[in-house]
């Protein structure tokens, strides 16, 4: 028998019986999970908590720095042209 923490005696092979049942729970709610289509939700103090959207499909971050690209390829392009009426 294995005691734990306060708990009566357990025969080692219930305790077998349990562990295979919790893993076959585990791989079932895994497959429940892959299964689903929505993006899984954290619900914080009853109010929902909103998914976050990565760092490069906000506007606010993917506008300037297209403009700050665009900015780069247009001065190195004037940098070349400069260069090349000096040769």
């Amino acid at each position: 028998n294995v005691v734990i923490e306060g708990q009566e005696g357990q025969i080692i092979s219930e305790l077998f019986i349990y562990k295979n049942t919790l893993i076959r729970d585990i791989e079932s709610k895994k497959v429940a999970l892959a299964n689903l289509t929505n993006p899984i939700g954290v619900v914080n103090i009853g109010k929902p908590q909103e998914v976050r959207v990565s760092f490069f499909n906000k506007a606010i971050v993917l506008i300037p720095s297209l403009f700050v690209l665009l900015f780069f390829c247009f001065s190195f392009l004037r940098f070349l042209n400069k260069r090349s009426k000096e040769i």
